[in-house]
């Protein structure tokens, strides 16, 4: 799961905002969570 986040920030594809969001939601799901998460944000 935080690899995954490492990721996006390395490629800088998440505003800081967005970023504190996500890791506050990714406390309560799983890596399905986010991956599916992360594909709706990226479409966005």
């Amino acid at each position: 799961m935080l690899s995954c986040l490492e990721t996006l920030v390395k490629a800088e594809v998440l505003r800081s905002a967005v970023f504190i969001e996500v890791i506050d939601e990714f406390r309560q799901f799983s890596r399905e969570y986010c991956i599916e998460a992360l594909a709706t944000i990226l479409r966005n």
